[in-house]
């Protein structure tokens, strides 16, 4: 498999998104050119840098994907749907496994030279203690099909085709990063923990256990998957740290002077309260899918992502003070912000 040269273009699907928008600013930096596709360029090109070239495409529309790849070398597929509530459940099959499947399709169409697949760990299994030691690799059987987690569900899926288009003869390289945290996530997924600690707004104890890595960690491996000569068909991009969610909360109170949780509410209580919480209220940030994903622990290891393509991960404390900086950031410009956790 060739590697993209440098000054090819290289689209990029959910870079108005958090890795993405890093993702393509790591490829302009690297000498590439990105091309952005997106559902509203009107929209898109407000938010992302003067002068980045964006194109019409709609993932779920196979036709617009390969008309908007169609001079292009290389594309990297960031965009997914990440959540847990469930009124997402449509949301989340039409995305992740349809548009999983429509990329694909449109690669192979076109002839891409290299397609980069942003999958995710939740695709690829967990642990149900915390055991560090036996921390996941590549190889890890997927061990969480009963789980019933639609977002763990669709995931799975849509990496399941990509190895499989791989394996089939595609130039297709799966990546799966683990808890991405860093500046600019809006108050969302990861970053949403932070601001929930640093504002003394977590009562409760978190259970379970995350990897987390610095997304700007995740776009330099990325970026390095187009050129690796010989890649494998999946890296896991993980940090160095395998951690229980209940001291990463302690070490984001540190850095923030914040107080902690002081509640500790069973496994079983807390799905109950989901359960009658999405009852009362869908939209709830209280749900059934995210109290299942709390027991469990997302712990990897990242050897081979390491040696292929030089992944180099910052110190947690150094990602985890960015965040907090731009969490801050986000508040005094907007001092009021809607609060989003999926």
């Amino acid at each position: 498999m060739l590697g993209i040269s440098k000054g090819s273009r290289v689209a990029v699907t959910g870079a108005t998104g958090f890795i993405g928008r890093y993702v393509s600013e790591a490829l302009a930096l690297a000498g590439y050119r990105p091309v952005t596709l997106a559902r509203s360029p009107d929209v898109a090109a407000r938010i992302l840098p003067s002068g980045t070239e964006v194109r019409y495409a709609d993932i779920l529309d196979p036709c617009s994907l390969a008309n908007s790849l169609s001079d292009v070398a290389a594309a990297v597929h960031v965009a997914g749907v990440v959540s847990v509530q469930a009124a997402d459940k449509v949301a989340l099959k039409q995305v992740n496994v349809e548009g999983m499947r429509n990329m694909l399709a449109a690669s192979r169409r076109v002839g891409l030279a290299r397609l980069l697949v942003m999958s995710s760990t939740s695709a690829v299994g967990a642990l149900p203690a915390h055991r560090p030691a036996d921390a996941l690799d590549e190889d890890a059987p997927f061990n969480l099909a009963k789980a019933g987690i639609p977002y763990v569900t669709t995931k799975r899926a849509g990496h399941e085709m990509a190895i499989g288009a791989r394996r089939d003869g595609d130039p297709v390289i799966t990546l799966s990063p683990t808890f991405v945290l860093g500046p600019g996530d809006g108050l969302r997924n990861g970053t949403a923990l932070v601001d929930l600690v640093s504002r003394n707004r977590l009562p409760v104890w978190p259970g379970g256990g995350v990897n987390p890595i610095d997304v700007r960690d995740v776009a330099a491996a990325t970026v390095a998957a187009l050129t690796c000569v010989s890649p494998e068909d999946h890296y896991i991009l993980a940090g160095r740290d395998n951690i229980t969610l209940a001291a990463l909360v302690g070490r984001i109170a540190r850095l923030s002077g914040a107080r902690l949780p002081w509640l500790k509410m069973p496994y079983q209580l807390a799905l109950a309260a989901a359960a009658l919480a999405e009852t009362i209220a869908p939209h709830s940030t209280l749900t059934t899918a995210g109290v299942r994903l709390s027991r469990y622990y997302w712990y990897f290891k990242a050897d081979s992502a390491r040696r292929d393509l030089g992944l180099d991960t910052r110190p947690l404390d150094m990602t985890l003070k960015d965040t907090l900086a731009g969490v801050r950031a986000q508040h005094l410009s907007a001092p009021f912000p809607r609060q989003e956790l999926s």
